[in-house]
């Protein structure tokens, strides 16, 4: 799971700006299991496009998992059978 990364991207404080109350859904998913859903979708061919294992880790690299102190209303969903 990537480590956290530092706030900038302008989402953590929008809870606080308003009374608004924001659930924020995570998948808890390792990134092993996603790239084995990943090969397996590509295998099926039934997209147009396929991502491979590197454009993956450079995407999900983005990603960080949320911090209590965003004050969202976190969801998170671990992977299935952990």
């Amino acid at each position: 799971m990537p480590t956290r990364k530092k706030a900038g991207n302008g989402c953590a404080p929008l809870p606080t700006r308003s009374s608004a109350s924001i659930s924020f859904i995570f998948p808890d998913v390792p990134d092993e299991v996603c790239k084995e859903r990943l090969r397996q979708r590509n295998a099926a061919g039934k997209h147009e496009f396929s991502v491979s294992e590197a454009e993956f880790d450079r995407i999900s690299s983005h990603f960080q998992p949320p911090a209590a102190d965003e004050n969202f209303n976190l969801k998170i969903y671990p992977a299935a059978g952990t």
